[in-house]
């Protein structure tokens, strides 16, 4: 056998540890694989955040019922949930925005509708006899008076409502209205016990026979009774018989729910907190309902129907009275004769006799205000005997002058004035013929023209005594009859738009001096005038005195007198001859 040599050793252990740690990969590489990958998960922190948080819920899910778990866990949660409230309070709202939302919705609907129900029954009969009654009330007990109303409009109201346990006597919830009086719950469960166990013994009662209410003031007590519990309700007012029904039913559910709880009972009251709602069911209240109030759309229709028949009825009574004032109108009117005035349901039929001067009946009927279309009015004409148509046809018929003035007295027609010859002559042979005429007079009439009313004027002289500026009583009888021409003058001037002047001459006879001559002329003609002036001659007719010197030769009395001299001119040359 031949042994190596030294010199090939090494080479040989070289290869040898190369063939060992290949067959050691052979052999061992998945499980080193498999710690490699398992040394990384261990080492990796973000690797095991997340496999941890796939197992946290079913962990947290299995140890929901540890305590310590709960005791744990709730510091932390708490001190999230305010850091997050401060940090994002927004964000919380938000998150419970959904679940309050409605809830405070809720509620406030709940309080509008019971404000509105008070206030509705306080309006409702503040405005009644029965309301004043129960304000005096109010006012008299001192209690306000939407209590007051409450009280008497109130059927039944249950104001709290006791579970009790039957064995014990033990209070296991209560629950009460808002505005009930709760002084001891614990002492009033007691006192229903022994309440009912006083009626047990004294009386023997058998358990189907046990006390189910009692009167307490004002105040009814029901009791319902059952296997294990008892439910009393404390009631104002009376109750109807089937609300016994909906509180057997409330205590059967609060049974079958409850049912171990109230067996295996050891005076823990905790555990039935759940039967709040039930017992809340029972605070049920009723109040006398109102008047049943008619659809609003038959109040409509109502209201709209009388209001038609309103306007018919006051349509037709003003037209009622607006035909009885036409009708009256018409039968006052003169020249109007009224023989026919019938209402024909609306339609109207007017007949009668229409002096030609007359008012148009049209026109009164148009003034009337009702439907010209609705009224048949038919006139025959005639003549009719008032004074003011009889003048009014003779002014038509003779067409008088402005000087001329014409009057009814009676049947008589009179003219007076001035007037010329023709018109004068025309008038008579006409005014007989004047319809409501019996006999015509122009005794008062004065006919001419104004050159003769000047004549006769001018032909007048009123004669003084020698020395004298008086006027005789014998000569101051000329003067009212030249005062009536100069007006008849003054007449005739005005219609022709013309002015007059009547001039007053004094004159002497030849004796005496210059200076008394004509101290005594000037003071006869003023004489005259003042004369002539006090008695009135006419808007358009002025009195002068004539200043110059007139000297009559002899001593005649005609030459101691005062003569007239008239001037005739337009009124616009009068004004700026005599302004």
């Amino acid at each position: 056998m031949v042994e190596p040599s030294s010199k090939n050793m090494p080479n040989l252990t070289t290869d040898m540890s190369e063939d060992l740690s290949e067959l050691r990969n052979l052999l061992l590489a998945p499980e080193q694989t498999q710690l490699d990958r398992l040394q990384e998960r261990l080492d990796d922190p973000v690797l095991r955040t997340h496999e941890v948080s796939r197992l946290l819920p079913g962990a947290l899910t299995l140890q929901k019922d540890d305590p310590v778990l709960t005791a744990v866990l709730t510091p932390h949660v708490e001190q999230a949930f305010f850091t997050s409230l401060r940090r994002s309070p927004q964000a919380i709202v938000d998150a419970i925005a959904p679940i309050m939302g409605p809830a405070i919705r809720q509620a406030i609907r709940q309080a509008l509708q019971s404000l509105t129900q008070s206030l509705n029954q306080t309006v409702e009969h503040s405005f009644s006899l029965k309301g004043l009654r129960w304000r005096i009330e109010a006012w008299t007990t001192g209690r306000p008076f939407a209590e007051v109303v409450l009280l008497h409009t109130l059927r039944y109201r249950v104001e709290q409502a006791f579970l009790i346990h039957r064995d014990t006597g033990l209070l296991l919830q209560h629950v009460a209205t808002e505005t009930a009086i709760v002084r001891d719950r614990e002492m009033v469960s007691g006192m229903l016990t022994a309440i009912r166990n006083f009626v047990h013994d004294s009386f023997g009662a058998q358990r189907e026979r046990d006390l189910n209410s009692f009167q307490v003031g004002e105040f009814t007590v029901w009791i319902q009774q059952g296997t294990n519990a008892l439910l009393a309700v404390v009631i104002r007012g009376t109750a109807p018989e089937t609300f016994h029904d909906f509180l057997q039913d409330t205590l059967d559910y609060i049974h079958l729910t409850q049912a171990d709880a109230l067996v295996s009972f050891n005076g823990d009251a905790s555990s039935f907190a759940s039967t709040q709602p039930n017992l809340e069911a029972c605070l049920q209240s009723q109040y006398e309902a109102p008047a049943q109030k008619p659809s609003p759309v038959l109040v409509v229709i109502g209201l709209l129907l009388l209001l038609g028949l309103l306007l018919w009825g006051w349509g037709s009574y003003r037209d009622g009275q607006r035909w009885d004032s036409l009708v009256d109108r018409l039968k006052s009117e003169p020249g109007l004769v009224l023989t026919t005035a019938q209402d024909h349901g609306g339609r109207y039929e007017l007949a009668g006799l229409r002096d030609p001067l007359a008012t148009d009946p049209t026109s009164l009927i148009a003034l009337s205000g009702l439907q010209t279309d609705r009224i048949r009015s038919t006139w025959s004409p005639y003549y009719a005997l008032d004074p003011r148509f009889i003048l009014s046809r003779a002014r038509t018929m003779l067409q008088p002058p402005d000087t001329v003035n014409l009057a009814l007295e009676g049947e008589v027609l009179v003219a007076s004035g001035i007037a010329q010859k023709d018109w004068a002559q025309e008038a008579r042979r006409i005014a007989p013929f004047v319809p409501g005429v019996i006999r015509y007079e122009d005794t008062k009439l004065r006919t001419g023209s104004i050159a003769q009313l000047i004549a006769d004027i001018e032909h007048i002289t009123i004669l003084f005594a020698s020395n004298s500026t008086v006027i005789d009583p014998g000569e101051a009888k000329k003067i009212p009859a030249l005062i009536s021409v100069i007006r008849e003058l003054d007449d005739m001037a005005v219609q022709s738009h013309q002015q007059v002047t009547v001039e007053c001459r004094g004159s002497v006879d030849a004796a005496g001096s210059e200076l008394t001559n004509r101290i005594l002329m000037k003071a006869r003609a003023q004489a005259v005038c003042s004369a002539l002036g006090e008695s009135g001659v006419g808007s358009a007719t002025t009195l002068t005195t004539e200043t110059a010197s007139i000297r009559r030769p002899g001593n005649q009395p005609t030459t101691r007198s005062v003569s007239l001299s008239v001037t005739v001119h337009p009124a616009d040359s009068a004004k700026a001859d005599h302004p």
